[in-house]
């Protein structure tokens, strides 16, 4: 006999589950599935970075062993030595497993070897910066050597190394790998030190300055670390900065741009444009705001003058708001290692000129707080005398002029024109604004309701003048 079929269900054990029983179980299996692809993904991102970062290291490793074979190895050894440095840090880092740190110390590292092989296989001697030009007395003192010696245009100056000017000596110094400009003035003493990477990676200068004083002026494309004994200061791209370091204080001062200060003590704090911070140990930061360097007027940079005896010269600037006197400089020496300086209350200063020569000269305003600004522009500003058998000889064309009036309201007009570049513009005796091409401006007041004549004069550099007089009308509305 046939067997009844079995209907579905039967020989089965039911069980009821709720609902929100199922959506646990869900919730655990979708978090255990989460949990499992971000532990996955971990595990691959540092396995990958932990590869990343023992490339590196073997990279940079095989770059700086290549140093030694180079034919000029001997003044290249101290950047070998602190490649080694370098990479002892790296390695340092891989093995506290901060693989991040590693990579960027590494790649630091590989980069400046690259640099350095470039350099050596060209036999140029590339150093970390290079002396631009020098006055007086200028020394050198190589890593580790205890000898000091005369420094010289175009030297290569490496990690580790020390340079130091005389009471008469000052020396212009630029970095190989961000171009930041360092003057030194007399007195002073700087280490030589390798770059560091800053945020985002962009190369900082370091710029040590044991004792005396510097002035740092850095590019569009590189900042620039102060360090001293108190406090480091990282100057901004296209800025200008001056640093003192004495016995009792250090000062910094920003000409143009902006820095910020870490003080050896903890404190940190921003310079804006034209303000200079004073740090002394025991006493709080001093933060002050300083007048602009003067604009000087009178003679134009360059401009000749023809010797003769009882020669005087009016050297005449800018008046500032908020200036008490000047301090004026004349030299014979584009680095002022050597002056005369005069204190000021008024903008304008008759010099005697001795003998035909070039001299130079700068202006800066200070406050009603002896807070001095920086020194004018163009710093420095040149004038030349020449022995009057050769003055006969120099130019004797008058500048070309060409002047546009705007249209006067009440009695104000502002004219504009152009010269040739280096020439001053006087306007009915007022000097006008000029621009390094030669174009001017100025805003004036007219004398009379109807006709007014006004006189514009252009002098070039060699005294030749062009002088057009035009005619204005003020309307009586």
């Amino acid at each position: 006999m046939a067997k009844p079929p079995r209907r579905f269900g039967e020989d089965l054990d039911w069980y009821l589950i709720q609902v929100a029983t199922l959506k646990k179980i869900g919730l655990i299996l979708l978090i255990g599935l989460v949990a499992g692809g971000l532990g996955y993904v971990v595990f691959t991102h540092l396995s990958s970075e932990k590869s990343r970062a023992q490339s590196r290291l073997k990279e940079a490793d095989r770059l700086v062993e290549q140093i030694p074979k180079l034919p000029d190895f001997t003044s290249l050894k101290p950047v070998y030595i602190q490649l080694q440095e370098m990479m002892k840090e790296a390695q340092r880092a891989f093995a506290a497993k901060d693989y991040a740190k590693t990579i960027s110390a590494a790649s630091q590292t590989a980069q400046l070897a690259q640099e350095t092989l470039a350099s050596g296989q060209a036999g140029k001697g590339k150093g970390v910066e290079e002396i631009l030009d020098l006055e007086g007395k200028v020394q050198i003192q190589r890593k580790e050597q205890g000898v000091w010696e005369d420094a010289k245009p175009r030297m290569p100056l490496f990690a580790g190394d020390f340079i130091k000017t005389g009471s008469g000596g000052s020396a212009r110094l630029i970095t190989d790998s961000t171009g930041v400009i360092i003057f030194l003035p007399p007195n002073s003493l700087h280490e030589v030190a390798l770059p560091a990477s800053g945020v985002g990676g962009m190369r900082q200068h370091k710029v040590s300055i044991i004792y005396g004083s510097a002035n740092v002026i850095t590019p569009s494309g590189g900042k620039a670390q102060i360090q001293t004994i108190a406090a480091n200061a990282t100057v901004d791209i296209n800025s200008e900065a001056f640093v003192s370091v004495t016995d009792r204080q250090t000062e910094f001062l920003t000409a143009r741009g902006s820095a910020t200060v870490d003080t050896k003590d903890g404190q940190t704090f921003d310079l804006g444009n034209l303000q200079k911070a004073k740090i002394a140990k025991g006493r709080p930061v001093e933060v002050d705001q300083v007048l602009p360097g003067p604009r000087l007027m009178e003679p134009v940079n360059n401009k000749t003058f023809a010797y003769q005896a009882n020669l005087m010269v009016k050297l005449q600037w800018e008046k500032l708001v908020g200036a008490v006197h000047y301090i004026v400089q004349v030299s014979g020496s584009a680095f002022f290692v050597e002056f005369q300086e005069k204190k000021k209350n008024n903008t304008i200063l008759t010099v005697k000129v001795p003998a035909p020569a070039d001299y130079y000269w700068r202006v800066a305003a200070v406050d009603a707080k002896g807070n001095q600004g920086p020194w004018s522009t163009p710093n420095p500003c040149k004038f030349r005398v020449v022995p009057p058998g050769e003055a006969a000889r120099l130019d004797k064309t008058p500048p070309p002029l060409k002047v546009t009036p705007g249209n006067p309201t009440s009695n104000a007009c502002i004219i504009r024109g152009v010269t040739e570049p280096g020439a001053i513009v006087t306007i009915d005796g007022e000097q006008a604004y000029t621009n390094e091409d030669g174009s001017f401006y100025a805003n004036i007041t007219l004398k009379q309701v109807g006709v007014n004549q006004v006189i514009v004069k252009a002098v070039d550099p060699f005294g030749n003048e062009t002088i057009e007089k035009i005619l204005i009308t003020v309307r009586d509305y």
